[in-house]
């Protein structure tokens, strides 16, 4: 069988028409299992999504993303779709996910918040925590919620110093403490 990339550019390594032979030799050997994913999908007409490692040149792997849409016309199969180096992507996920895992390990409470209105301190809201966090909480998490809701006085300036309006300018960027 054959493979045809109209729009390949010399960094893949393409030509214009590659054998499954050749393709399979730029793949990752962990990722050969791909090959198959998508001969399956492309014989049972299923459009496709998958992530592989492709060698760009002698010996460099790069992620790449491959998004295929299958038509059966007759008797005919047709393949369109897109590739994208996603490389760069897959690196930050997988620092993500070690950050996650690390913030879930210490005996830390680490929430993370977001203010979507710049203009309304009160907006803040919580976006993340760890595990440490939902359990030091006697009501459990908070994620999705606005500080304001589960903790009312965080935006009192005399019994708490206004702490809710200090951490809306921390979210803001803005320097805060002297």
């Amino acid at each position: 069988s054959t493979m045809i990339h109209l729009y390949a550019p010399a960094s893949r390594r393409f030509e214009p028409t590659m054998t499954e032979e050749e393709w399979l030799d730029i793949l990752h050997p962990d990722d050969l299992p791909v090959s198959e994913q998508i001969d399956h999908a492309v014989l049972e007409g299923r459009d496709y999504h998958v992530r592989y490692r492709q060698r760009t040149n002698g010996t460099d792997y790069r992620w790449i993303e491959e998004i295929g849409r299958v038509q059966r016309v007759g008797d005919q199969v047709h393949v369109s779709g897109m590739t994208r180096d996603v490389t760069e992507f897959v690196a930050r996920e997988e620092q993500l996910r070690r950050l996650d895992e690390l913030a879930q390990l210490v005996d830390v409470s680490i929430s993370i918040l977001h203010l979507p209105d710049p203009d309304d301190p009160r907006s803040l809201t919580v976006v993340w925590e760890n595990e440490t966090a939902r359990r030091t909480d006697p009501a459990g998490g908070h994620e999705g919620q606005r500080v304001v809701d589960f903790n009312r006085h965080a935006f009192d300036t005399e019994r708490h110093r206004g702490v809710g309006f200090k951490m809306a300018e921390v979210a803001l960027g803005a320097p805060t403490w002297s």
